[in-house]
């Protein structure tokens, strides 16, 4: 058996799916005795590529901090390849999976791409958003239902759970990363959305002065009895217009941006 055949022997008998580094050099150490030097979990992504390595030995994902999900080599992929040059500190896409099936580019792309390539990359991923859309509203469930915590403590997850509505909503995709550029969402009529999700009843939502020209809409989402309502999507001018500056900073009153005739 090659040291890749018993990489994926090794992890397919296991009990889970998501792998550190660490546990997969000494699971692979214990069962065959293989030198920990020899496994590079990274030689067998199906997202990552290094350097001189074939792209036919792909069974696991990299979920980032120095984790690994197993999927083993029939999985369907669909998403960017990337690649690490050596002595560089920033990534490189090299290529794409569709549906299974991998093309590699002609010339590397720097990542962060583009925002004209950013959109075809989202563009392919996006009916992939209501399947997160459900999974994060299932995790929301778990939070506070199982665990307790409450819709206030939750900002991150509700903040990304109204970015995906948004983007649902609009027939959009998201930005390249969190709070590009001040907007969240690109609508499918090209409109660059901010996102403000909150599960205050009352209260205010900041909008930044030094990003606000960029934005064409706001879209403001209130989480209120287990249920995320729209409660006003339009100019983000007439938003500011109603809002007062406080701190460097516009605070739009909740209840007062309700009252707006939504777009």
């Amino acid at each position: 058996m090659t040291v890749f055949e018993k990489v994926e022997l090794v992890l397919s008998q296991q009990n889970t799916t998501i792998f550190t580094t660490k546990k997969i050099k000494e699971l692979c150490s214990e069962e065959y005795g293989l030198n920990p030097t020899s496994i590079i979990p990274t030689d067998y992504c199906y997202n990552r590529i290094n350097n001189g390595i074939g792209n036919n030995k792909n069974i696991l994902i990299y979920m980032g901090f120095g984790e690994f999900k197993f999927v083993g080599k029939s999985f369907k992929y669909q998403g960017w390849v990337y690649q690490r040059p050596r002595g560089k500190n920033e990534d490189l896409i090299v290529g794409k999976w569709n549906n299974g099936e991998y093309l590699a580019l002609t010339s590397p792309i720097a990542a962060p791409m583009p925002e004209h390539e950013l959109r075809d990359a989202w563009k392919l991923n996006q009916k992939h958003i209501d399947k997160l859309y459900q999974d994060y509203i299932e995790l929301l469930e778990v939070e506070i239902n199982l665990l307790g915590c409450k819709p206030t403590e939750l900002r991150h997850l509700i903040g990304r759970i109204g970015e995906f509505k948004c983007a649902l909503l609009t027939n959009g995709h998201l930005s390249s990363v969190p709070n590009q550029h001040g907007f969240d969402v690109i609508a499918e009529n090209g409109k660059k959305i901010s996102v403000k999700t909150t599960a205050q009843k009352t209260g205010f939502v900041s909008i930044n002065p030094k990003t606000a020209n960029l934005v064409d809409e706001l879209m403001l989402i209130q989480f209120l009895n287990n249920q995320f309502s729209v409660i006003y999507h339009g100019p983000v001018s007439e938003a500011i217009e109603i809002a007062k500056e406080y701190g460097g900073k516009y605070e739009l009153d909740i209840l007062k941006a309700s009252q707006l005739t939504s777009a």
